[in-house]
């Protein structure tokens, strides 16, 4: 054996008997109640090197067969923070095209050229209609997916934080959630998906994030109050849910068949009978982020319950943005073995759901909130994210990847990215 196919038995990783003995333990488990698991035994970064060695037989196979482990793979641009300029974001559509990426997904925060009632949340460097119609027209001639994001929840201080919306607040001291139960304030964030939507639909929008993560605080402002009080039959705990499915339908209801995505943190909170009742479980798509080395919050448990609430899921990892909030220069190490896990994790887990992963969006925030100090910028996350996206795409962990990817068929190096 040269030094090659040993160095590759040594990166090889997770089990065929792991995965048996996962879902055995998981099928006697009938009762949510009885899920009395011992988490570290499922730990992905404390699973032993025979393991290891284990499950990457078929992976390496997988991989040789040319086979894409993610059907959907999703370049995260998070523009609230040093977007780039139009010119620049094209290079880069390019350079990831070139890499494997099938589509995008655009936060446009305060970017976006919004008219009317939201003109005066616009950022003052905001993109002009014609420079908008141009990225999404360029991406739809590389075959690239555009899938917008519009923030409905929570993360909504580029609207929140202006004298005139400050009455929209879930908590008037903070800007980050607004009051749900108000139905005026959810019209501003209709709005903003119904303009989204208009300049996007000519170029396709098979998907649309209505994001709905890290709402810290609600069910306080006046107005969800007063909904708690008129809908006690439905349950004062309930606008939550409530909320998103109105917000799911009403996407719904401008492009007939898309399919709504939506972050995982509050869904994975609900109930069964509330996924039920509000029809989640058909109306929206969980995406589960986890951007730690070990993916510290995910488990055999974790992954059964959200198997149990939704017949689908997404990953979601991260290139750069994601370690500290203020990092200058790149932790590629840091982000390889998310992106290593998050292999692993499908593997292990993917068939708990009715229909597998349906992919992975791979994260590069620009900064943790609209007021928050910026993360390392876009042209120092270029490498983790081509090589973290090639990952995805051949299904392969990597350890040493210059040994592994032809990483010069797609080498930065080769583009002006000046």
């Amino acid at each position: 054996m040269n030094s090659r196919e040993s160095r590759l038995n040594e990166w090889k990783i997770a089990p065929k008997n792991l995965e048996n003995n996962i879902l055995e333990t998981l099928k006697r488990q009938t009762n949510e109640e009885q899920y009395q698991y011992q988490l570290n035994e499922f730990e992905v970064g404390k699973l032993n090197k025979k393991t290891e060695l284990e499950v990457g037989e078929r992976i390496q196979h997988e991989s040789e067969n040319k086979s894409s482990f993610y059907e959907n793979r999703i370049i995260h641009f998070d523009l609230k923070g040093a977007a780039p300029k139009i010119d620049y974001l094209k290079k880069v559509f390019k350079l990831i095209a070139d890499a494997g990426a099938t589509g995008v997904l655009i936060e446009w925060e305060d970017m976006f050229p919004y008219t009317g009632i939201l003109k005066d949340s616009r950022s003052t460097q905001a993109y002009t209609l014609s420079e908008t119609e141009e990225i999404l027209a360029y991406a739809n001639n590389l075959q690239l997916t555009t899938i917008p994001l519009v923030q409905t929840f929570g993360h909504l201080e580029w609207i929140l934080k202006s004298d005139k919306f400050m009455k929209y607040r879930e908590n008037e001291k903070f800007p980050q959630v607004i009051c749900i139960g108000d139905e005026e304030g959810v019209g501003l964030v209709k709005e903003a998906i119904k303009q989204v939507i208009k300049v996007h639909e000519k170029y396709g929008v098979p998907f649309f994030h209505i994001g709905a993560d890290e709402a810290f605080e609600f069910n306080v402002c006046k107005k969800d109050v007063e909904w708690a009080k008129n809908n006690s039959h439905i349950g004062s705990g309930k606008l939550a849910p409530f909320h998103i499915s109105k917000i799911a339908n009403y996407v719904i209801s401008l492009i007939p068949g898309v399919r709504v995505l939506a972050w995982y943190d509050l869904l994975k909170t609900f109930s069964l009978s509330t996924v039920q009742e509000f029809k989640l479980d058909t109306l929206l798509e969980p995406v589960v982020w986890d951007y730690s080395e070990s993916l510290i919050q995910q488990n055999a448990r974790s992954w059964t319950l959200l198997s149990h609430l939704f017949p689908t899921v997404w990953a979601s990892s991260a290139f750069k943005g994601a370690n500290t909030p203020s990092s200058q220069n790149l932790d590629l190490n840091h982000y390889m073995r998310n992106n290593q896990q998050w292999i692993l994790h499908k593997r292990l887990y993917g068939r708990l759901f009715k229909k597998n992963f349906q992919g992975i969006i791979i994260t590069g925030w620009q900064r943790y909130d609209h007021f928050a100090v910026l993360c390392e910028l876009l042209p120092v996350g270029l490498p983790s994210m081509i090589i973290n996206l090639q990952a995805s795409n051949v299904n392969i962990f990597i350890q040493r990847f210059s040994e592994i990817f032809s990483i010069h068929d797609v080498a930065i190096c080769e583009y002006d990215m000046a």
